[in-house]
C-alpha cells in the first residue's frame, strides 16, 4: 500500500471474509486487554482508585502509540484509492457509539479511526459521489460534527487523534451537507466551540486574579481559537448562507486581535480584556497574538473558490489598520510600532492573498505598518528577572512574529518594488540584525528570510544607490554567519555576500 500505487490500495477494499477485512485490521489495532478500559456509565470513571486511572492510561497511551505506527501505512488505501461508501458509513458507525468518550477504550477506538476517517472524507473520489450518498449517512454525519468539535477540544486525549478529529470536522462542514439553504458551521459555534472559549477565557482572567500559573489557560484558549478559524474557514470556502458565519467569525478574530477583547459569536457574552501588564515577554502568548494566529490559520487553507479571501480581507483590512494608525509616518524611523495582533494579522493579509486585491493606498498602509512593527521588534529583547546578569533574549514568540513579517517584506520587495523603495534605507540594517541574533536552531527560519530580503533588496533598480551606501555594512556583518552550525545558513550567507559584493 505504502509503495505499490493504486493497485494495492483497491486490492486491500475487495478483500472480504473468510479472507481478512480492513476491518479486521482495525479491530486488532483498538482491542485491549480483557478488562481494561471497559465502557462505563456516565460519571463512574470518576468512581476509580488513582493506581486504576493511571494504568488504564498507561496501557491505552501504549496502544495508541503502537496504532500510530501503523495507521499512517493504512492511510493512502483510503485517501488515494476508491473507498466503498459501506466503508464509510461502518467507520461513521464505529465513531456514533464511541463519541463522547467514556473510557480509555473508547479513546482508543477513536485514536485508530479518527485518522482514516479524515483520509476519507478527504477522499476526491469520495466527494465526487456525494450525491449518490444516503439521505441516513449524511445525516449521521452532521450530527457528530458537534461530538467531534468537543472531543477536539479536549486536552485529555491524544493530540494526533484531536487533529484528526479537527480534518474531519472542517471536510463535513465543507463537503457534506445535504441542505444548501442550512449552515451546520453555526450550530457547531453555538454548542460546542463558543461556550468553551467564553469558559476558557473566564478560567484564565481568574487564574491571573489569583495570581496563577496561565499555561494550561493559554493552550485551551489557542485551541478554541484554531478550531473556531477551522470552522470560520470551512463556512466561507462553502460560500452561500454559511458566508455570514465566516463573517461572523472574521469579525471576532480581528476584534481580538486589534483590540483585546470582543463578543463571542451566537453569544451575549463578551470577552473580558486580558491584563497583559508582564509586558513584552509574554506577548506571543497573549490573546490578540492568539487571535490572529487563528485568524492567519483561517487564511491559509487551500480549498474553496478563488473570491472568500476577498470577501475576508474587505471584513478584516479596516481594523487591522485603524489599530495600527498610531503613527502617520511614510518612512521608517524610531516612532512606536503598530500593536502585536494587528501586526500579526497584517502579514497573514500580505502572505495569504494577492497583493492586487488589497488596493493601491491599502497596501501602503499594510507597508508602513509592516515596516514600522519590523524595526521595533527586530531589536526586542527581554532580561530574565530571576538571572539578571544573563544577556537579554528575545521574548517567547519572536520566531514566529519576524517569519511573518520578512516573508510578508520579501513577497513585497520581489513584487511591489517601488512602494517598498522609501523603506529601504531603514529596514537593511535591521535586516542585518536578524542575521545576527544567534546560533540557535529556532532562528534559523528568520535568518534565512532575512538573507532572501537582502538579496531581494539589489535587485530593486531604484535602490542601487542606497544598497552600495550600505555595501562595506552588510558584507562585514554577514562575515558573523561564515562559521554558523548550520550548514543550510552558511550556503545562503555566502551567496548573499557574494550578491553584495558584486555591487558596482
Amino acid at each position: 500500500i505504502k509503495n505499490g500505487g493504486d493497485s494495492p490500495a483497491l486490492v486491500f477494499h475487495e478483500l472480504y471474509s473468510p479472507l481478512v477485512t480492513p476491518f479486521d485490521i482495525i479491530e486488532a489495532l483498538c482491542a485491549t486487554k480483557d478488562g481494561e478500559g471497559q465502557r462505563r456509565q456516565v460519571g463512574m470513571s470518576k468512581l476509580l482508585l488513582p493506581e486504576e486511572v493511571e494504568k488504564e492510561r498507561s496501557s491505552a497511551e501504549e496502544r495508541i502509540d503502537l496504532a500510530n505506527s501503523i495507521v499512517f501505512l493504512l492511510i493512502p488505501a483510503y485517501k488515494d484509492a476508491v473507498v466503498p461508501s459501506s466503508h464509510l458509513e461502518r467507520f461513521v458507525g464505529i465513531l456514533s457509539k464511541v463519541l463522547p468518550p467514556l473510557s480509555q477504550k473508547d479513546n482508543v477506538r477513536l485514536s485508530v479511526t479518527l485518522p482514516i476517517v479524515a483520509a476519507i472524507l478527504g477522499n476526491a473520489q469520495m466527494r465526487s459521489k456525494i450525491d449518490q450518498m444516503g439521505t441516513s449517512l449524511l445525516n449521521r454525519l452532521e450530527e457528530m460534527a458537534s461530538p467531534i468539535a468537543d472531543y477536539a477540544l479536549c486536552s485529555e486525549w491524544d493530540p494526533n487523534a484531536r487533529s484528526a478529529a479537527s480534518s474531519c470536522l472542517f471536510q463535513i462542514l465543507l463537503y457534506y451537507q445535504q441542505d444548501k439553504f442550512k449552515c451546520i458551521s453555526s450550530s457547531v459555534l453555538k454548542e460546542s466551540i463558543a461556550p468553551s472559549l467564553a469558559d476558557a477565557c473566564n478560567q484564565a482572567s481568574e487564574i491571573m486574579t489569583d495570581g496563577g500559573e496561565e499555561e494550561n489557560s493559554s493552550e485551551s484558549i489557542k485551541s478554541s481559537l484554531d478550531l473556531l478559524a477551522v470552522v470560520g474557514s470551512a463556512a466561507a470556502c462553502r460560500g452561500g448562507v454559511s458566508s455570514t458565519t465566516a463573517d461572523a467569525v472574521t469579525r471576532f478574530l480581528i476584534d481580538v486581535a486589534c483590540k483585546n477583547e470582543a463578543t463571542v459569536p451566537f453569544m451575549e457574552q463578551r470577552l473580558s480584556p486580558r491584563d497583559d501588564s508582564s509586558g513584552i515577554k509574554s506577548a506571543g502568548k497573549s490573546l490578540p497574538a492568539l487571535a490572529a494566529s487563528s485568524f492567519g490559520m483561517m487564511m491559509s487553507v487551500q480549498n474553496g473558490g478563488p473570491f472568500w479571501r476577498q470577501r475576508i480581507i474587505h471584513t478584516a483590512l479596516p481594523p487591522v489598520l485603524a489599530a495600527s494608525n498610531s503613527s502617520t509616518t511614510n518612512t521608517v524611523s524610531a516612532v512606536a510600532g503598530p500593536p502585536m495582533g494587528s501586526l500579526i494579522a497584517a502579514c497573514h493579509i500580505v502572505c495569504c492573498t494577492p497583493v492586487v486585491v488589497t488596493g493601491e493606498k491599502r497596501l501602503q498602509d499594510l507597508i508602513n505598518i509592516l515596516a514600522r512593527g519590523f524595526v521595533e521588534f527586530a531589536n526586542a529583547r527581554t532580561i530574565d528577572n530571576s538571572d539578571p546578569s544573563s544577556p537579554p533574549k528575545h521574548f517567547e514568540g519572536w520566531n514566529d512574529l519576524m517569519t511573518g513579517l520578512l516573508a510578508s517584506m520579501l513577497k513585497l520587495l520581489s513584487s511591489n518594488s517601488d512602494v517598498m523603495l522609501p523603506y529601504v534605507a531603514g529596514l537593511i540594517p535591521n535586516f542585518l540584525v536578524v542575521c545576527s541574533v544567534s546560533s540557535q536552531p529556532d532562528d534559523i527560519p528568520s535568518q534565512l528570510l532575512a538573507l532572501q530580503c537582502l538579496v531581494a533588496v539589489t535587485h530593486l533598480p531604484s535602490a542601487q544607490r542606497i544598497c552600495k551606501a550600505h555595501k562595506v555594512t552588510v558584507t562585514s556583518g554577514l562575515g558573523e554567519l561564515m562559521d554558523h552550525p548550520s550548514v543550510i545558513l552558511r550556503r545562503a550567507a555566502v551567496h548573499t555576500r557574494n550578491v553584495w559584493f558584486m555591487l558596482e
